[in-house]
């Protein structure tokens, strides 16, 4: 059998598809007004017509949808003065009810905008303006208020709490008394969960007022304390004193042994920075040129070689044994070996010097015995002749 061939211009042409097609066929059409017959309609018949309408906005429509015409419709109609006009533009299409702009789309259908129509859209369209006014002020000022910080317990707070407890551990075998005698290691308790110094001495304190109170009244001395305990039997009284009694005997141990287990404050060295900070020396000798290294070397040095430019002395400061190494207490050098600290005067200051400066580290330690003259012993004080030439 033949083929017959279509030309693509036989085809047949599909209709747009409206997305409405298939839930209208259930809803109908969207509902439209005869203008002249509804100016005729009753109250009743009038709000039965428009619920038809409502009905069809409300499943087809959201408020979003219908917003652009209804902004449209509001523009034009004068309700509201520009201001509010633009207030209310601004605001978010969910606060605007489906039914006020199904109001303007159903006029737009041919129904007749009756005077409470109006009214209720101008209410309602100030409603949301005054809301949104609202809204921001209400923004506006909890962003200027300070926000409430909670009260974070303070140090004192939590000691004292830790205090309260260990408290309330004693007092759950001081409450056992009453019917027999019990054993309380406190000492034991205290080393198990190391107890500080405080927290035991509020312990001390809370249970003292008690032992005293119950010693008096054993002692019968006190009438009102009598009549208070006149059916306690000495038993009794002999059970919370015994109690109380090895109670604050436990706690003096155990600060005797807090005391001597505590570990010394280990006092924080100073800075080399503030050991030198008042030492006079001549930080520089124009004439011979020297010129001195920073004081806050010398702090920790085997030896320190100085040179006095108003006595011509040539010295070194050598860290005693036992003593040393050097330092700087106030203006003078500590720490040296009194007799192994010497100084020599030199003839020629330049040369020799330079014959300082020219010298190894083992030729040093012979450098003083080469220069001809009597030795004598450095205090270890420094002025403002004295230049600093080396640490070793």
């Amino acid at each position: 059998m033949a083929r017959i061939k279509v030309e693509k211009s036989a085809r047949k042409t599909r209709a747009p598809r409206n997305p409405l097609f298939l839930d209208e066929k259930y809803f109908g059409p969207e509902p439209t007004w005869d203008t002249a017959a509804a100016m005729e309609l009753t109250e009743a018949e009038f709000d039965t017509q428009l619920r038809l309408s409502f009905r069809y906005y409300n499943y087809f429509y959201s408020s979003r949808e219908l917003r652009p015409e209804f902004n449209s419709w509001l523009a034009s109609s004068n309700l509201v003065d520009s201001d509010t006009l633009r207030a209310y533009l601004k605001s978010p299409d969910s606060l605007t009810p489906i039914t006020v702009a199904a109001l303007v789309r159903a006029h737009r259908k041919g129904m007749p905008m009756r005077d409470r129509f109006r009214d209720h859209i101008k209410n309602t369209v100030l409603s949301i303006v005054n809301r949104e006014a609202l809204g921001t002020a209400v923004a506006e000022t909890e962003k200027e208020k300070p926000r409430a910080v909670a009260k974070q317990p303070t140090i004192q707070d939590r000691l004292r709490e830790i205090a309260e407890g260990h408290i309330a551990h004693v007092e759950s075998f001081e409450d056992q008394l009453e019917s027999d005698a019990v054993t309380f290691d406190a000492y034991g308790y205290f080393h198990e969960k190391t107890v500080t110094q405080g927290a035991v001495v509020a312990v001390s304190k809370f249970f003292q007022p008690h032992f005293e109170e119950i010693v008096a009244a054993a002692g019968g001395e006190d009438e009102q304390l009598k009549e208070g305990y006149r059916k306690w039997t000495k038993t009794r009284f002999k059970r919370y004193i015994a109690f109380y009694t090895a109670l604050f005997a436990d706690i003096e141990k155990y600060q005797q042994h807090k005391t001597v287990v505590r570990k010394p404050r280990v006092k924080r060295a100073p800075s080399k920075e503030k050991l030198v900070a008042r030492v006079k020396y001549m930080k520089q000798d124009v004439a011979l040129k020297l010129t001195s290294i920073n004081p806050a070397d010398i702090v920790g040095a085997g030896q320190l070689w100085v040179f006095n430019t108003r006595t011509r002395k040539l010295g070194v400061y050598v860290a005693d044994a036992l003593q040393g190494p050097l330092s700087i207490k106030g203006t003078s050098i500590v720490g040296f070996d009194e007799a192994a600290s010497i100084n020599k005067t030199v003839r020629k200051p330049a040369d020799a010097l330079r014959d300082f400066f020219k010298a190894t580290k083992p030729a040093l330690k012979k450098f003083l015995s080469t220069i001809k003259s009597t030795e004598s012993k450095l205090t270890g004080r420094l002025n403002e002749d004295t230049v600093l030439l080396k640490v070793l």
